[in-house]
This record gives C-alpha cells, sequence and structure tokens, in this order.
C-alpha cells in the first residue's frame, strides 16, 4: 500500500507542475529513458547514454516539457539562456547530470562560447567517480567547441582560448592514477588518437605504445598486448560509439604504420560494435585498402554507390592499370591521408601489371616495359598540374621485375642483350612441356603405389582365449609389473 501511495503522490506532484500536458510522467528511470532517448535523438544529440536518481527526475521533466511543448526552438538563445539558469539553481549533484544536455545543446546550435563559459568553471581533472558517465560528455562536448574554436576566432574578437592537447594528456594521467574513470579514460583516448591522426600522424606510433603499456595495466581494457579482441569493451555499459570509434582509430593508426594485419583486427572489432551508417562506410573504406595492401584483390561486398571510387580502385588492382591509379590520387574526392595510403597500392598495381606483361610477350626489353608503365598526363591535368610529373624510373621498375624473376611469381628470366636487359620466357619448359607432362604423370603413379602399400596391413588371426593370455602375460614382462 506505502508503495502505492507514494507513485500516486508523485503523479499529482507532475501533474501539479504540468497541467496542459494530458500526458501523466510517472516517475521511473525507464520511462525518462526512453523520454530523453527519444528528445536526444531528434535533436541529434550524440549522447545515447543517460542515467538518472529519483531526486532530480523532476528538473529534467521540466527540461523536456519544454523541447516536447516546443515552447521554445532548441536552437534559439532564450532556450539555452533558460537551461543553464536551471544548471545554476540545482544542486552540485544534478548539476552534472544535467551539462551534458545543455552542452549538447550548445555544440548542435554551434554555440561553442557557451560551452567555454560553463566548462571553464569546472576542474576537469578532478571529480567524484560517481560522476565519470556525465563528466565524460562534458569533457567529449569541450573538445568538439575546443576544435571549432578559430572558426569562431574569425568572427568575434573577444574569444575564449583553446586547450591545448598537452591539457588531455594531464587528464588522461590523472584518471589512469585513480583508474576508476573509464568513460573518461576513453574519451581522452579517442580525442588523442583523433587529433594526432589529423594534426601530428607521424608521432601516432608514440601513442599507440602508450595506449599498448596501460592496456596490460587495466584490466577492464581489452588485452591488447596478447592480441586478445573480444567482443567485451571496457564496461559492460561504456557508450558502444566511443568504443567503436576508439578501435577505428587504432585500426587506422595501424593502417598508417603499416601494421595491415593488426588494423583489419581492430577494424572488425569496430564494426561489431558499430551502429551508424556513416562509421560504417568509414570502416568498410579503410577494410578495403587493407586488404588490397597485404595483396588480397578477391574481394567481394555489396553495391554502394558511396563506395564506387573504392570498387573502382579494387579493379585498378587486378587489372594493373598504373595510369588509371594516377588518375585516382589526383581525385579532389580524397583527402591528402587517404591519398598517401592509396599511393601505397603502386608497387601491388605494378607488380599484377608486370606478370601480365610476363603472360603476353615471350620477350620485352626492360625499356619497353618502363614506356607501358609510363604516367602519360592527360590535357586537363597538365593544366591543372604543369610542375608535377608522376612516371615510373627505369630502376624502380627494373628491380621490382628482377624480384619477380627471383622470387618465381612470373615463370621468366633475364638477360642482357647487346647491353640491354630483356625480360624472356623460360625456353626449357617450352621445350620439354610433354615431358614434363609424362614425368609429372609418372610421380603420381609412384605416389599412388607407395601410399598402396603404406594402407596394407598385416592379417589378424583367430581371436581365441590363449592369445589374449599370451598378449597379456608379454605386457606384464615388457612393464615388470
Amino acid at each position: 500500500m506505502e508503495e502505492v501511495q507514494t507513485k500516486n503522490i508523485s503523479k499529482d506532484n507532475i501533474s501539479e507542475g504540468n497541467k496542459e500536458k494530458k500526458k501523466v510522467l510517472t516517475q521511473n528511470n525507464i520511462t525518462t529513458y526512453e523520454e530523453l532517448s527519444e528528445i536526444i535523438e531528434q535533436g541529434n544529440i550524440d549522447w545515447n547514454l543517460f542515467y538518472l536518481k529519483r531526486d532530480y527526475i523532476r528538473t529534467i521533466q521540466n527540461i523536456c516539457k519544454q523541447i516536447n511543448k516546443n515552447e521554445t526552438n532548441i536552437t534559439t538563445e532564450q532556450f539555452l539562456s533558460n537551461l543553464y539558469n536551471d544548471i545554476k539553481s540545482t544542486k552540485t549533484d544534478c548539476l552534472y547530470e544535467i551539462m551534458p544536455i545543455y552542452l549538447g545543446a550548445c555544440v548542435f546550435c554551434k554555440n561553442y562560447k557557451n560551452v567555454f563559459d560553463l566548462v571553464s568553471t569546472i576542474n576537469l581533472c578532478v571529480f567524484d567517480s560517481k560522476n565519470d558517465l556525465f563528466m565524460s560528455k562534458v569533457i567529449k562536448y569541450f573538445y568538439i567547441a575546443s576544435r571549432n574554436i578559430d572558426e569562431l576566432s574569425k568572427n568575434e574578437k573577444n574569444t575564449p582560448k583553446r586547450l591545448e592537447i598537452g591539457e588531455y594528456h594531464k587528464m588522461l594521467v590523472s584518471f589512469l592514477v585513480t583508474n576508476k574513470c573509464k568513460h573518461s579514460i576513453l574519451i581522452v583516448y579517442n580525442i588523442l588518437l583523433e587529433w594526432y591522426l589529423l594534426n601530428k600522424v607521424e608521432y601516432i606510433d608514440i601513442l599507440v605504445e602508450d595506449i599498448k603499456k596501460n592496456f596490460g595495466l587495466q584490466h577492464s581494457f581489452k588485452n591488447y598486448e596478447n592480441k586478445k579482441i573480444q567482443s567485451v569493451g571496457f564496461l559492460t555499459n561504456v557508450d558502444k560509439f566511443e568504443e567503436c570509434q576508439f578501435y577505428f582509430y587504432l585500426g587506422y593508426s595501424h593502417l598508417i604504420m603499416g601494421d595491415y594485419h593488426q588494423a583489419l583486427k581492430f577494424f572488425d572489432e569496430a564494426d561489431i560494435l558499430n551502429r551508424k551508417k556513416s562509421m560504417d562506410l568509414c570502416i568498410t573504406k579503410c577494410s578495403i585498402l587493407s586488404k588490397l595492401l597485404m595483396g588480397d584483390t578477391n574481394l567481394f561486398y555489396d553495391y554502394n554507390k558511396e563506395l564506387s571510387s573504392y570498387f573502382a580502385i579494387i579493379g585498378i588492382v587486378k587489372r594493373g592499370e598504373i595510369n588509371n591509379l594516377y588518375a585516382y590520387l589526383q581525385n579532389e574526392e580524397f583527402t591528402s591521408g587517404v591519398k598517401l595510403i592509396i599511393s601505397r597500392l603502386i608497387p601491388n598495381v605494378l607488380k599484377e601489371g608486370i606478370i601480365k606483361v610476363s603472360e603476353a610477350y615471350s620477350i620485352i626489353s626492360f625499356e619497353q616495359i618502363n614506356d607501358l608503365f609510363k604516367y602519360k598526363e592527360n590535357d586537363s591535368t597538365n593544366k591543372k598540374n604543369k610542375t608535377k610529373k608522376a612516371y615510373v624510373a627505369v630502376k624502380d621498375l627494373s628491380s621490382l621485375v628482377i624480384e619477380l624473376v627471383n622470387k618465381g611469381i612470373i615463370n621468366s628470366r633475364v638477360e642482357e642483350i647487346n647491353g640491354k636487359l630483356f625480360l624472356c620466357k623460360n625456353k626449357t619448359e617450352e621445350l620439354n612441356k610433354e615431358l614434363s607432362l609424362t614425368d609429372k604423370i609418372r610421380r603420381v603413379i609412384n605416389i599412388r603405389e607407395f601410399l598402396k602399400k603404406q594402407m596394407e596391413y598385416p592379417e589378424l588371426g583367430t581371436l581365441t582365449y590363449e592369445r589374449i593370455l599370451e598378449e597379456e602375460q608379454e605386457i606384464l614382462d615388457k612393464f615388470d609389473v
């Protein structure tokens, strides 16, 4: 009876503050979570984890009612100022829970200065571990605002100073010392990985090594050193999208460093955790490049118009079309970082092209091979890039041809005729083709006879009681039992 009365009282209290609203909100964590999730998705605010204590639900419901009734537009300064006043008027614990909603709305409306005004009053390195989830979102929104502060400084004079990347390193150290703020550690790692990939990619290997060391210290992290990649995350209730980003950034870092096998493992893990289409495209693109760089050209994906350029690259590598690859390297669709990764496919394309040339020609000079794979500029590219000339040098191509011959990838030999190097097919195999076939048949017959003898078992005599006793006695004598 007492439980029923408390529920009725809570409903009455809510209905008093919301007479115009017919829908009665119950004082229940699940109801509030569902309502807030729906609102946040409509506002495109990236905060899919929310937990509220019973004491603070009324304050959150007032904010929800303002948004649901459309009394004020979420993009207006009036709503943000009202929400800011609500935050300042609440208790300290409730402040941490409401703050991410306000910051998310500010970031969504590109009011980055408001983010700085509020977060600058808080020490991001020191807070109670029970508020870890909320403060991790505060750190993420503060970084997004800091990342866009340069655009803000062009239009306004008194703009706040952006937080330097060294401050995030200090945050990470303070969080790792306590080893309690798991959500914040994940957020800061994502911030550092993203910043180094965009600004200081030459130092990304140092950060990855640091992450590798910390994986051995944090028991809730995946054991990265032992390459045990499972679907168990940092915590059971951790933000899956942030964890997905973490593994995507690690995979992209290993892709840059040339560890394509490890990069694929991280991309697969990110794909398991991913729930967003935009991230799915990024993972697929990087996975395609990783597999191509590993020498795998038998790739099959469902058709997607947004992946058409990468499907074209797969065909270019298969056919060994070096000129088309150079054309894609000048395509404005790709960023400079992606172009750098695609340029690593040049040896793979040349390798496939040389294999096809060796099959088509019985004899061909190295100069002719170089002319076949020489970069040919079009008139349009000449106008855009007058000074840039991309072509394959003879010495580079010669070394690649000799390497393929030595490894036995192409069935040819290198000969010097009149001071020039030529690629010639092996004549011995062509002349002795019938003889070699006879030898192969004879070898198969010999192997068959050998296996037939090995599979012949000795005949077993009739099983009798006396024979069993003899075998038993032999065993006893053998082991001195």
